[in-house]
């Protein structure tokens, strides 16, 4: 919230994050002040949603599982590519269907995948942000400080 604490309210701001700042409270308090949320999600900061994953296993790539939240509409899927994938929203859900090209290791070609609107979504803002990332990189240099110590173990400037 802090983090967000310098944005107006209600100006349709979209918030995207890793798994390390979402859960629901987080979803909730931003929606209250008109920010809207997309982020990938631990299954444990999810209390009483319980998404699908072995059923999507062995249904294979491109099956998903979704649980809305009726209060206050957001939205949960676990998409299952590769490996499963949760995400959370407040404005998008996996109505819209797409089909997409995925690389297939075993195969060594393309296969078609369907992937939820919420995924597509979250991957655009992210892909967002590196690309930005990308074109305004820095470096960032670093000095390492050594202290000698004397054989009394106090650092010599301390003497």
């Amino acid at each position: 919230m802090k983090l967000a604490s310098m944005l107006p309210e209600g100006q349709n701001y979209k918030i995207y994050t890793d798994n390390y700042f979402t859960c629901v409270q987080l979803v909730v308090k931003l929606l209250d002040r008109g920010i809207h949320y997309v982020g990938t999600a631990r299954q444990v900061r999810l209390p009483n949603c319980n998404l699908e994953e072995k059923s999507l296993k062995k249904k294979g790539r491109g099956s998903f599982d979704i649980r809305l939240e009726a209060n206050h509409n957001i939205c949960a899927v676990k998409w299952y590519d590769s490996r499963a994938v949760t995400l959370v929203s407040s404005f998008a859900g996996p109505d819209t269907v797409q089909r997409i090209q995925r690389w297939d290791k075993a195969n060594k070609t393309y296969v078609e995948v369907e992937r939820p609107y919420i995924v597509g979504t979250y991957m655009g803002g992210v892909d967002l942000l590196d690309s930005f990332t990308a074109k305004y990189k820095f470096p960032m240099k670093s000095r390492r400080w050594y202290s000698t110590c004397t054989s009394s173990g106090t650092p010599s400037s301390l003497l």
